[in-house]
Formats: C-alpha cells, structure tokens, sequence
C-alpha cells in the first residue's frame, strides 16, 4: 500500500512573529487535514507530521520523516515556510532519493514554475486547493502510470524537464469532503494555541465553512481557493463542530473563512442549528464591515459568538481606495457600534506601509483607532505576496522579495519618502496607544486566571509592552 506523509515544515514562531511570537497562534492547517482526510477514504495510508506544532527542528524532522519511510511527501507551504519546505526536500532527497516529494499550498500556487526551477529536490507542485489532483497523483504514482493522466493543476519535473497541466477549476462540492483528519494530529488540541487574545476557553479548533472571495483587495492573493464562494451546508459544518467536541473535548471554535457573513441567511441558519444541537460552546469569525446587520449580531451572539475580527486595514480614505478595500470608514464606525451594542468583543486588522503610505496617512490611521470602539486591534506590515495585484506595484517601486523575512511582522517593503524606522515607530506608537490603558491591562489580567501556562504567555506578553513603554520614556526623540 502507498504511504503518504504530509508536512507543515519546522519553522520558528520568532521568525514568524517577531516580538509577538509569545501571543502568536500555533495552529494545525486546515488544507492538510482535509488532503489527508481524502487521501484515507481511498484507501491510502496516510501520516500527517506538523513539525512546526510540535515545535522539530531540521534534523528531528527529517529523522522522524526517514523513520516512517513514505512513499510520496506532500508538504504544505507559504511564502515565509517555503525555504523550509525546500530544505527538508533537500535533505530526503539526499538520503532516500526515490521518495517523491510534492508541494502545495498558497506559494507554489502563485509561483509553480519559479518553485520547480528553485528547488530540484522537488518533483511536483499541486496548485489550489489540493483534495482531488494530490489524491489522483498519488493514484497515478502507485499504478506508475504517467502523472498527467486525468490531472489537472499540476506542475512535475520528468526526465529534467518540467510538465505542466492546466489549472481546471476548484473542489465544488464541499460536503462530499470527509471531515479534516484531526486524529492523525499528534498531540491535538493539548499542543496547538490560538493567539492568547483570540479565545476564551481552551482547547480550540479552527474550522473552514466557505472557500473563496469575491472581493479585488490589491494586497490579497485568491489564487488558491478563486473568487467564487463555495459553502460546505449548514448541515456539514454543525455535525462537524459536534464530532470536534465529542471526539476531542473542544470548547471554543474560531471560523477562519474570509466570507462566512456572506450569505446572512445561512449564518442566521447555523446560529439556529448550533442552539437546536444543543452545542454551547464559544465561537469567534471573521467578516466584512459592510455585510453585517443588528439581527445577525444578534443571533449570532445568543448562539455563541464571543468576538468578530474585522478587516480595517487603514484609517485613510485614500489607503482604503487603493487598497481596493471596497469599504468606508463610516461603515466601520457603524459595524463596530452595533458589534458592541450587540455584546459581542470587536476586533479590527491593520495594515501599514502599502505603496503609496505617507506620513499623513499613517497619522490618520493612528488617529482613526484611537476614536473607534475596538476592543482588541492587530497591526501588521504590508508584504507583497506573490499573485497580489499590489505585489507588482511594489516591485515596480524597486521591492525584492526574500521569501525568509515575509512575515507581515518585519517591514520588507518601504514606501517612497518613509524609512523603516518610522513604520516600526508608527506600528510601536499605535500599539501603546492601543494596550496600555488601564482598561486594556485589566482585560489582559483577566486573562492570566485561564491557568498557568496562560499566565506565563500573559507575562511574556506584558514584557514587550513594558518595553514599548520605556522605549518611549527614555527616547522621547524618536517620532513619531
């Protein structure tokens, strides 16, 4: 029988996370527990190793992939992961060069051939969303027949050369999915956390009700999952939510779509669903300023919902126009108000130092979250991702991606007439700004008496607060 290993490669939080690697989330990927899931139900036998969650380093990993002796390695990848990815690859391939190795994921998606032409330990690239071409080469590889019979969305090295098969369409069908393959997660949930402000009881799951966005946001690549949003049923997803918490003990789900608030309709359906099973656990979203009424809010909060993440991104007009965002700044006022009037916590994701940002807009952007109702913020930098429409601009302007420091935490591309220093200062200022209120370090305390290991993060967290304040006592000279 074919054996199949996936991978998360190893990949250290304080790359990833920089000073907030203490508040940052690690959590298992979805695309992978989904793939491994459906590679199972035809009758593969499948391995999943997250050795970013179980925190591996190099050397373990490729020891503990040598010691399962699979037949192909699927490995999923970002940008900031993918020289990890192609390390591992690396190594295998030095010492069990006939093992297969296939990568997937939002990177390779954006860049298949610059990925094969990087990376020759590499034998193949999925593109999309992975379920159906990644089993059927899979098939195809154990009945040694040629890889690009029936595929689509691929990219394979053979004979030297590179072969690549047309991207035909995305999985449509949701609910013929099984469930994502939580039990071949080592260690889940007790080792996986989500970032500390994002959930009120442990453990948590993150799930995936939709695929897909209609919207044009400059910054954002839709390569992997389209701009058609797809739905699993309402049905799917609370008897999915019920097996986590039966199989699992989960107390806490965290939606991860980019669109459940799109169809109301349905989210008013799965508030009903989630009351009539009886499942009273808590649960967060994400959604658009622009899609939410007071009758959701409501029913949403009466069926769990605890906090709702808005995508802000900027408090300038101007940013907001070339962002492509498609929303106003009085819509986020209104949204975040009936939010809170509603009882539920409202959280807003930023960004800084797209193509374009100025000191002015920065200013109005720091201006603009200290007038607007959110209780929790998260401000990062503007990375130009491979397939973004805004990443050509950016490269136009004289940016070069290193794939290693792509991490929204480190300023990589600097817009004309700023420096670096004064986007971290920006960020830094807003922050304090934000969190070193009396209000906002009684909700952190608060927090601690989850337990232990959650004070200890409380703690680490509070250290580089600490710092931002004193960096602002002892050098008042620095601007902004």
């Amino acid at each position: 029988m074919t054996k199949v290993l996936l991978l998360t490669p190893p990949f250290d939080l304080h790359r990833r996370m920089g000073i907030f690697a203490e508040g940052g989330a690690v959590m298992p990927g979805l695309g992978l527990l989904y793939i491994a899931a459906v590679l199972r139900a035809n009758g593969f036998l499948v391995v999943i190793l997250d050795a970013e969650g179980r925190r591996l380093g190099f050397k373990e990993t490729v020891e503990n992939i040598l010691e399962e002796d699979p037949d192909i390695i699927g490995i999923s990848t970002t940008t900031l992961n993918i020289g990890s990815a192609a390390r591992v690859a690396k190594g295998i391939k030095a010492r069990a060069p006939e093992t297969k190795i296939v990568l997937g994921g939002p990177h390779v998606t954006a860049m298949p051939v610059d990925t094969m032409e990087r990376y020759p330990a590499v034998d193949g690239c999925v593109l999309g969303d992975g379920e159906r071409s990644f089993s059927r080469l899979v098939r195809n590889i154990q009945e040694r027949e040629p890889v690009d019979s029936g595929l689509d969305g691929l990219v394979w090295r053979e004979n030297g050369r590179l072969m690549m098969v047309d991207k035909k369409g995305h999985f449509e069908d949701l609910d013929s999915l099984p469930f994502p393959a939580w039990d071949l997660l080592k260690g889940f949930p007790e080792i996986y956390r989500p970032p500390f402000h994002s959930y009120r009881r442990l453990p948590v799951a993150n799930i995936i009700t939709t695929r897909g966005c209609p919207y044009a946001c400059s910054f954002c690549d839709r390569s992997v999952f389209g701009r058609k949003v797809l739905s699993h049923s309402v049905e799917y997803v609370v008897e999915m939510i019920a097996y986590l918490v039966r199989e699992f003990g989960i107390r806490e789900i965290s939606i991860k779509d980019d669109m459940f608030t799109r169809f109301p309709e349905r989210v008013m359906a799965f508030c009903r669903q989630l009351k009539k099973k009886g499942l009273a656990l808590g649960w967060s979203c994400n959604a658009r300023v622009d899609g939410i009424s007071e009758e959701m809010l409501k029913e949403m909060k009466k069926a769990g919902c605890w906090m709702i993440s808005y995508g802000i991104e900027s408090g300038s007009p101007s940013m907001l126009k070339r962002m492509k965002k498609g929303i106003t700044l009085s819509q986020v006022r209104h949204t975040l108000e009936i939010t809170r009037m509603s009882g539920i916590v409202t959280k807003g994701f930023f960004m800084l130092g797209i193509p374009g940002e100025t000191r002015q807009t920065l200013q109005e952007t720091l201006s603009f979250i200290q007038e607007i109702p959110l209780d929790e913020m998260n401000v990062n930098f503007f990375t130009p991702f491979p397939g973004a429409a805004m990443t050509e601009e950016a490269i136009s302007d004289g940016f070069t991606p290193v794939f290693e420091h792509m991490n929204m935490v480190d300023a990589v591309f600097i817009p004309h007439g700023l420096t670096a220093g004064e986007l971290k200062q920006y960020q830094r200022k807003i922050i304090r700004r934000f969190y070193c209120s009396p209000r906002k370090v009684a909700s952190l305390l608060f927090r601690a008496v989850r337990g232990v290991d959650e004070l200890k993060r409380i703690v680490r967290m509070g250290k580089m607060l600490v710092q931002l304040v004193l960096e602002k006592i002892f050098h008042p000279e620095r601007k902004p």
